[in-house]
Order: C-alpha cells, then structure tokens, then sequence
C-alpha cells in the first residue's frame, strides 16, 4: 500500500507535468501509483486514455489537419486530471490515516441514499418533529461530505437541500478533490441565493477553492468565464473581496490570541493604575526603526498620562473586535470538548436557541429568551454561541437563578456594545468573520487534534493568483488587501501589492513612497528603502516622519553626512529639540567633527544639564579626541546616575585612556556583572572597541591583551 507521501508527492508531479503538456510522464507515474493496487477500474481508464494521447500524437506527426486539436488536446489533459484526483482519493480511503478518511470507510456502506434524503427534507416540518430534523441535517451533510465521488444523486441532493450546513459539506468535500460542478454550485449560491448567511458562506468556499486550485484553472475555461461574469456585478465582487480579505485576515489569528495571551489580557488584570516603565538611552537610536506616521492614522488617540495604559489596551482589544479580528479562539478553544462537537457537522451548525441539545440546559423560555438576547450582540461565531451555552447548562441550578437577571440587566449594555461593531462594519462582514470563525475553529482544534491537513497553512496571497489575474482586482481593491498586510506586519506581501499599484498609477503621492520605503525598511533592505522615502522627500518636502526615516536609514548605513543633514533640516522645523540635537552631534562625532559635536552636546546640556545620554555623549565625545580629563569628569557624573553595562565599560576605557587600569578593570569587572550575557557577552562588545583604545587609549594590543588576562583572573576569583 502506497504511503500518504507516495500519493501526494506523485500527484503534485502529474499535475505539474499536465501543466508542461508531458502527459507521456504523467501516465507513467499514474502507472505506477496503480502498481500492486487492484483497481482495475483505474487501470482501464488510464490505459483508455493513453490510447487516445497516443492516437493524438499520430495525427500529429502525420500532419492530419485538425482544427479542433486544441480543444480535444486541454479535454483530455481534464481527464486524466480528473482520473488522477479520483485514482489519489481511492489511495488515500484505502490508506486511511487520518480522521476523515476513517470516516468515508466507516460511511461508506451505512449511508443512506441521496434521493431518499432529498425527498424527506423537502416534507419535513422543524416544528413537529425537530429531533427528526437535527439528525436528517447531519445525515445530508455526512452525506455530501463522505461521498467519495459525486454522483447525480448527490448534485441534485446539495441543490434540492441547500442549507448553510450543506454548503459547509460541499467546501469540506472540495478541499479534498476538485470538483468543477460544486464550484458552479457555489457560485450560483453566492449571485442568487436570498439567504446572506449561505451567500457568505458561499463566497468563502470558493475564496478557499479557487486558492486552492489556482493552478488548474487555466484547464477550466467555464469557471473563469462564469467568474468573469459575476464580478461584472459590483456587489458580488464587492463581497467576494471581502471573503478573501476575511481569510487573510483569520489566518492571523493564532498572532492575535498570541497577543491577547501574552500583552493584552495580563495587563488589563493588573490591579495597578500606574505602570513602571524602564527607560534606558541604548535603546533611544533602534526605538524609531518601527516608528510609524502617525499621519497614516487618523483616528489614532495620544496615551500621554501612564495610568491611562489599560485603556489603551482595552481600546486595542475594541478595535481588534471592529476590524473583524477573532479575539475570542483562545478563551473557546477550551469549551470544545462537548459531546456536541463529535459531530463534524455541528462546528458548522448556525445557532439555534431551540436546539434540542441546549433544553436540557435551560429549562424555560425566560432562559431562553434572555441568552438568545445575548447570542445576537454580534461577537461570537454560531460554534463558540454553543459552547457558551453548553458550559452556561452545566452551572448548578442556584448559581443559574442569580446568573441569569444579572446578564438579563447586562442585555441592553451587550446589544449598544454589539451596535458600535456593527455601525464600524457591514453585517456581511461580521457574517463573513462568523464564518470563518466556525472554520478555523474545525481545522485549529478539532482537525489539530485528529491530525486533519490544515487550510489555513497556505499563504492566501490572492493578489498574486490566476483567478485574481481574471477578474483583474482594481486599485482600490488591492489597497485594500496592502493596507491590511501593512497594517498587521505582512511587510512582503504589502510591497507586492504598493508595487503592483504603483506600476499602474498616474499619479502617486508622498504616503505611497512613505509606505514602500518603510516595507523595505523593515525587510531590511535600506538602498531601496532611501530611495523610496527620498522620493517622499520630494513630492512633500518637510514632511517631519520622512526626514526621520531619511535620517535613521543614512545612519544605519553609515551615510553620516547625510543623516546630518536631514536632522539639521528637522532641527529648522522644531528648533531646541533635545534628541534631534544630541543627533546631530552623534553624526558629527561620526564624521570627526568633534568640536562641533561638543558644540551640540553642549547646547543640549545648557537645556538638561542632568541627562544621562548627554553624560554619555560627551564622555565618549571627550574620550574619542583625547581630552582626558573632561572624559574623566563626565564619567564621575555618569557613574552617579544610573549608569548601565555599557557605561561601565566607557568607564573602563576613560581610565585605561588615563592610565588607571586598576580602575579600568574594577569598571570592566562591574560592566560584566551587568552585562546580560555576563563574561562572554563582554568579550565580544568589547572588540568594536579595540581602534578606539589603540588610537585614543594609547595603549598596545599587547598591554590591552595582558590586561584582558588580568580581568579574567580576577572575575573567575571572584
């Protein structure tokens, strides 16, 4: 029996060499996924096939005119596309390595048939007899989803009972073998049917199967050309971008539980008003590498007082919830061990108060009716509703009675909050995000757990897929997708996009280069970085943010004269600012131009005569042009603040410059036990030190070698 990595592995290439035309090769590995399986049925098809390709390739080399080769040519190549979707899902029931297929066996044979399923949902009545109805929804879907290949049966079983469920049947169905009528199926959905909530769901599975099967498409004129038409129709094609923009946005949500597990949930727990912040002056250059314009935010608030950080916090967690973010996975993950979600078909399942699965929990309609209230404030996917309900069931029936008036005086609180989301977005939307939820939720816990291949793994770049290409996605639309990348640190895919637009535009303002240069900036990459933020400079000259980011590129290359000049131009629009003056003296320091860095550090320390980094630019400042006694005497000024392990080190440097190594190394010894990574770390900061010491230190590389041993000695001693 072949393994799971046989038949994935020999299936990407027989789809890669259909795409190159090499059908000779496809056939052969073909062949020998069939060696040693008794499916003749395969076999004979294959074989069937092959004879045509090679009848095909005969005309060919005897010249035979035929106008219609091209057409004949790309339906076989679906074809065997199709054999080989069919032939690899056979391998893989047969194999049955993981949960889904254990299902298609075990269901195999006990299903019932599909007409007999379709005519009793078209009769039955969910108000006399709903257990009936409960377990024939999950029949249709077990049905539409474990059938291992469609027959007529099951197209007109999916059309005849179409239901949200349903349409989550079909999706699951597709993400195992493509399948060029469900597609259709979905599409006619997403234009026709009244329902949003299948509509919706609509969109997403062909957002994940067009994704899914981009490469193939070219073989399928029918459904590009059917997708052309669709979006010709501007609402369509509206909510089909916002199904593809909610995908991207889900598939960051093990970031966003990360964040609310890590940041924002700890801190909102804290009892105190006030939060201690540690500000150390190493960090003053690298702080503004992530600065961003705060122009580029609109309705961004100034948190100025520090007790007011928890709001802060609690209003990034509000805005998280209005830009559709799933803030809530990580506190539901652990309410998904019901025996309610055994069923695959129930993660699926819209929310229905008269379940029979939650009377057990609650006993009257008054329960009922005030945790219905609750379940419509728009927050919760319809599988983290249940689980809300399910473990609300399980608390004793005392604690129940004061529980419930509390949340029935919190139900016209809830229903405001729900009506803010809802006023920022669309109700598609948040149908969309609910949709996705219940998705993610499947393939993140109960797929995690029995080792189901995973959706959300793919990048989900569709700017860049054929069927994006088709439906030739506008400016507008693109931006919608970079701003959402830009936004959440997806600098990559950002840039393709700001590119991608900026090929095409006529004309391009400075925000778009602020935005490129600052996606090369943060991939790392400076040249195009400089070159797109001095592109800024000239559309909007002045711009206090670009010269920043011109400054802090120049000096991270080493371009210190232009740095100078770029803080210099700052310095004209805010005259006396203390770090843009310090930074002009440290690029002048670079430069050599030490008189005029003391002209700089000096003036600032005219302003604030006690700040430690003017301490420490001009001991340094000092040391570097051989003034060792100014060094010496802002050392002593250092050291009584609250000197960290670099300063230390200075220090040491200052008093081997002096000829007091007794004190040098006594300051070395107290830079290493400052030093996060102790001696080792010493060491290594150390050596970009060495021209300095050798030049202004005046000391030979055999003194300070010795010296170094010295330390050594010492610091073990001790």
């Amino acid at each position: 029996m072949k393994t799971r990595i046989e038949i994935e592995t020999n299936y990407q290439k027989i789809i890669s060499h259909l795409k190159n035309n090499q059908l000779k090769e496809a056939f052969d590995l073909i062949g020998l996924l069939l060696n040693g399986e008794n499916l003749w049925t395969f076999a004979d098809k294959k074989n069937e096939l092959e004879d045509t390709y090679k009848t095909m390739l005969r005309y060919v080399v005897e010249g035979a005119p035929d106008p219609e080769r091209k057409k004949f040519f790309n339906k076989l190549k679906i074809s065997v596309l199709e054999l080989t979707d069919a032939l690899c899902e056979r391998l893989l029931v047969l194999l049955a390595d993981n949960y889904e297929y254990q299902e298609i066996g075990r269901h195999e044979n006990k299903m019932r048939d599909s007409k007999q399923l379709a005519n009793e949902y078209s009769v039955i009545n969910i108000d006399e007899n709903r257990t009936a109805y409960e377990k024939l929804i999950i029949e249709i879907f077990n049905r539409l989803w474990l059938t291992e290949k469609y027959s007529e049966a099951e197209y007109e079983l999916m059309k005849n009972a179409l239901s949200a469920t349903a349409i989550s049947a079909v999706m699951l169905h597709l993400m195992r073998i493509f399948d060029e009528k469900k597609i259709m199926f979905l599409l006619d959905v997403s234009e026709n049917d009244t329902d949003e909530k299948n509509r919706c769901k609509a969109f997403v599975a062909i957002a994940f199967s067009l994704y899914k099967y981009d490469d193939r498409l070219k073989f399928y004129p029918n459904i590009v050309n059917r997708l052309n038409l669709a979006s010709e129709n501007p609402t369509w094609r509206a909510d089909f971008v916002t199904a593809m923009l909610q995908i991207v946005r889900t598939k960051d949500t093990d970031a966003i539980t990360k964040k609310l597990r890590e940041k924002i949930l700890p801190e909102l727990q804290k009892i105190q008003s006030k939060i201690e912040r540690k500000l150390s002056g190493d960090d003053d250059f690298m702080k503004n590498f992530s600065e961003e314009n705060p122009e580029w935010q609109k309705k961004v608030k100034d948190i100025v007082e520090e007790n007011k950080f928890s709001e802060k916090l609690m209003d990034e967690f509000h805005d998280m919830q209005k830009s559709g973010a799933d803030v809530f996975m990580s506190s539901f993950a652990q309410l998904k061990n019901f025996s309610f979600f055994g069923s695959v078909c129930n993660w699926f399942l819209p929310f229905d108060i008269k379940h029979t699965e939650l009377q057990k929990g609650f006993s009257t309609d008054a329960e009922r009716n005030n945790i219905n209230l609750v379940m419509q404030s728009g927050y919760l996917c319809d599988s983290d509703k249940y689980s809300f309900c399910f473990s609300l069931s399980q608390i004793p029936a005392s604690q129940k009675e004061m529980l419930l008036p509390m949340m029935d005086a919190d139900v016209d609180s809830l229903k405001e909050m729900g009506k803010e989301i809802k006023d920022s977005v669309s109700k598609k939307e948040i149908l969309f995000s609910s949709c996705l939820q219940n998705i993610y939720r499947y393939y993140k816990i109960f797929g995690r757990k029995l080792h189901l291949p995973d959706i959300f793994s793919q990048s989900f770049n569709f700017h860049e897929t054929y069927f994006a290409s088709q439906i030739i996605l506008s400016s507008d639309e693109l931006m919608k997708f970079a701003e959402y990348y830009f936004a959440n640190g997806h600098y990559g895919y950002a840039l393709e996009i700001f590119e991608k637009i900026e090929q095409n535009a006529k004309d391009v303002d400075a925000e778009y280069y602020q935005k490129i240069g600052y996606c090369y900036q943060n991939l790392q990459n400076f040249v195009l970085a400089l070159k797109n933020y001095e592109r800024a400079d000239l559309i909007l000259p002045d711009n206090r943010w670009t010269l920043r980011r011109l400054a802090f590129c120049y000096r991270f290359t080493k371009q210190y004269d232009r740095a100078l000049v770029c803080y210099q131009r700052l310095l004209s629009l805010i005259p006396d600012d203390l770090e843009l003056t310090l930074n002009v003296g440290y690029c002048q320091m670079e430069m050599h131009l030490y008189d005029d860095a003391f002209t700089s550090f000096f003036k600032a320390e005219y302003t604030c005569p006690d700040n430690m980094k003017i301490i420490r630019a001009v001991a340094w400042c000092s040391f570097l042009c051989e003034k060792t006694e100014q060094a010496e005497r802002y050392v002593t000024k250092m050291l009584a603040l609250s000197p960290n392990a670099v300063d230390f080190m200075n220090a040491g440097h200052i008093k081997l410059s002096a000829s007091k190594r007794r004190e040098a190394i006594d300051f070395y010894k107290q830079s290493i036990k400052l030093n996060p990574k102790g001696a080792e770390g010493f060491f290594e900061e150390i050596q970009s030190d060495v021209s300095a010491l050798k030049t202004c230190g005046k000391i030979t590389d055999e003194e300070l070698s010795l010296i170094m041993e010295q330390l050594k000695y010492e610091i073990v001693g001790n």
